[in-house]
């Protein structure tokens, strides 16, 4: 890779701290929706097994549609 200037090297890592931050608010947000759905599952009288199935299926569908 090409030697960058100082600005350009700024630039890229603040744009790379903001990627790493982005990504673990995503993960936060995915880690919280989870534990939403398992109390409702829960409520419901869903099973982990039933649930686990059911986030394969819908992570599945996901992937196919990317």
């Amino acid at each position: 890779m090409a030697e960058l200037s100082a600005q350009s090297r700024e630039t890229l890592t603040d744009h790379y701290k903001g990627q790493i931050r982005y990504a673990a608010n995503n993960i936060t947000e995915h880690h919280r929706a989870i534990e939403r759905i398992a109390e409702l599952a829960d409520d419901l009288g869903i099973s982990d097994t039933e649930r686990e199935a059911d986030y394969q299926a819908a992570l599945a569908k996901y992937e196919n549609l990317a």
